[in-house]
């Protein structure tokens, strides 16, 4: 017998051993680590008995190897399984799924991305195999079996595949990114996109949007605030997915009872508070007080201009705010972010928010069929035209709805974020890791490559008669789940606030201001913002961290407060993890993480997301 012919038996039989999936499913179970038999068992769902034969038939081919009761897959086991894996993305790897993140996966990604995140426990007839096969099958005698679906109709067949297997959901995800309310990408809004030439960039993922495809508005900017004005946004708060105010000290009494009447309300709606320390002291004292006594604010943030000189009972009412959970960026710039990282310019007329389009710079950066980046993103933002004539158009019935006021005509805004600069930089010249110790060098060389694309890309000041801002900070809250989906090989940090990664293991506070200072010092801090996490602060404390992020030069930085938690009873912020709430005794406490702008539940952070989070900077302050 020839050497070829015996290397095909021996291939011939493996794949007849791996014709059963249970096999197939217990190399995919020890891929994951060594297990003991009975745990295998119990796992893949067979008895102990019919195990021991599936056993036998995966040693015989030298996939699956013991030691003692632990069982593990061999080297062999581990290439033939990757080889699997890639059939199975061959099979279905014409269907991309087009995400409400804004993003698109390829069906088995997103399939094993919705199990992760649902906690559904693969094993037996829910294996993720089994799961991703029957989906297939649906979605192919529906029609979908090439091209782009939306996450919708995945979602309604994924809900009945498992419902139909009698799988097991871990735990409830329906708060999951509840920060980031943008709306699923529809079916005409997947024809604009596909007229634009934007559809194929969205499902390789090198635009990433966050709009309200179907009401256009994804926030709205008031320069004043009147109680009629009020009543009808709240009265309409559909339309309004984020609402911005201006507490402006020459406000009448109207307007002041109106701005009681969102403290008191809280009432779920994301609203930020635009203030200006250096206008007119007294009313922001009486401001932040009235916002102080009426504790807690779940969904709200605080920008605050002429943070430069503040006298110290403003002091002392900030740091009241950031010790309870309530976001602040400090700012020196014409343009600020929402809560929701939505940039504003500093205006007189009331302003709709279009939504924003990010570009993954490590994925940008990575293409090698992009070979001037510059000349790539400036006619991908061309072609935006369409997309930001047609998000105009839906918001339409929102400016109406301020019509009814007799507002001024309204403003428009849309947003374009470079997230990740560093990480796609790295990725791209990996040699520049050597330089992390030689700060100087390594700033010098990576703010020169930031600079040089920013300024490239931002020419295009208007589009269809609508303002566009550039930022470094993004709306998106999801970039680092489709960074490391990406790129699961390499480490990489996607900061949803600056170009540069917050990793403590890379980086000094120090580090982060000298990085930061060399951006905003040259952009005024219109595209960056400066997170600084602290595990507590007191009011001489955020005099020292003002005082210090003048004398760097910062335009923009926010402060963190590491380890709060929520009473999800009261509402209540308590600083350490207790059995019970000091205000209302209930046991229901969850702690916070912040990520990017709000504060949220940690648990309702997707694993990506929260790794970046936990592994930032802490300062000393």
């Amino acid at each position: 017998m020839s050497k070829h012919s015996r290397r095909a038996r021996e291939i011939g039989g493996i794949l007849e051993v791996l014709s059963n999936p249970v096999r197939v499913e217990i190399l995919r179970l020890l891929m994951e680590s060594p297990k003991r038999y009975s745990e295998i068992a119990e796992r893949v769902g067979v008895s102990q008995a019919g195990l021991a034969h599936h056993i036998k038939k995966l040693e015989s081919k030298g996939l699956v190897e013991h030691r003692g009761e632990v069982y593990g897959i061999t080297q062999l086991g581990k290439n033939i399984l990757a080889v699997i894996d890639n059939i199975e993305i061959a099979a279905v790897g014409d269907l991309s799924v087009i995400t409400r993140w804004g993003f698109s996966l390829p069906l088995k990604y997103y399939v094993e991305t919705f199990l992760r995140l649902h906690g559904v426990v693969t094993s037996g007839r829910c294996s993720q195999q089994k799961i991703l096969g029957m989906l297939a099958d649906e979605l192919q005698a529906e029609g979908y079996s090439y091209g782009y679906v939306l996450q919708q109709f995945v979602d309604s067949f994924l809900h009945w595949v498992l419902a139909k297997n009698h799988c097991i959901y871990g735990k409830n995800v329906q708060s999951q990114f509840t920060m980031e309310s943008y709306e699923a990408i529809n079916p005409h809004a997947l024809d604009v996109l596909a007229e634009s030439g934007l559809l194929d960039l969205l499902a390789s993922n090198l635009i990433v949007f966050s709009a309200g495809w179907t009401s256009g508005a994804s926030a709205l900017y008031m320069p004043y605030l009147s109680p009629p004005l009020l009543k009808l946004v709240f009265r309409r708060r559909e339309a309004f997915p984020e609402l911005v105010v201006n507490a402006r000290p020459d406000l009448d009494s109207g307007a002041e009872k109106a701005l009681s009447m969102l403290f008191l309300t809280d009432s779920g709606m994301p609203v930020t508070y635009l203030v200006d320390a250096s206008d007119n002291e007294d009313f922001l004292q009486r401001f932040l007080s009235d916002m102080v006594a009426h504790l807690p604010h779940s969904r709200s943030m605080v920008v605050v201009y002429g943070w430069e000189r503040i006298r110290d009972e403003i002091t002392l009412l900030l740091t009241r705010l950031i010790n309870n959970g309530v976001p602040l960026v400090f700012t020196s710039s014409d343009v600020f972010p929402s809560l929701r990282s939505l940039a504003f310019p500093r205006g007189e007329a009331p302003t709709l928010h279009l939504g924003a389009v990010t570009f993954p710079m490590p994925i940008v950066l990575s293409q090698t069929s992009i070979r001037d980046t510059s000349e790539f993103i400036g006619k991908t933002v061309q072609r935006l035209e369409k997309i930001v004539q047609y998000l105009k158009k839906q918001s339409t019935r929102v400016a109406r709805i301020l019509e009814l006021e007799n507002t001024p005509p309204v403003d428009y805004v849309f947003q374009i974020s470079l997230a990740g600069f560093e990480g796609g930089i790295i990725l791209k010249t990996p040699s520049l890791r050597e330089l992390f110790s030689e700060t100087n060098n390594y700033k010098r060389i990576v703010i020169r490559k930031i600079l040089d694309e920013y300024f490239a890309t931002s020419k295009i000041q208007e589009l269809v008669g609508v303002k566009v801002v550039d930022t470094f900070y993004t709306p998106s809250s999801n970039l680092s789940m489709l960074i490391a989906l990406r790129f699961k090989q390499h480490h990489l940090d996607v900061n949803p606030l600056s170009p540069f990664s917050f990793n403590s293991r890379t980086r000094s506070t120090q580090d982060l201001l000298e990085l930061e200072s060399g951006i905003q010092t040259v952009l005024g801090g219109i595209a960056s913002i400066l997170e600084l996490r602290v595990r507590g602060l007191t009011a001489i404390q955020l005099k020292e961290i003002i005082s210090r992020m003048q004398k760097a030069g910062l335009k923009q930085f926010t402060v963190t407060i590491v380890g709060l938690h929520v009473c999800n009873v009261c509402g209540n912020i308590v600083h350490a993890k207790v059995s019970r709430c000091p205000r209302c005794y209930s046991r229901e406490l969850s702690e916070l993480s912040r990520y990017g702008l709000a504060y949220v539940q940690r648990d309702s952070l997707d694993p990506w997301a929260l790794e970046e989070v936990e592994n930032r900077v802490v300062a000393q302050v």
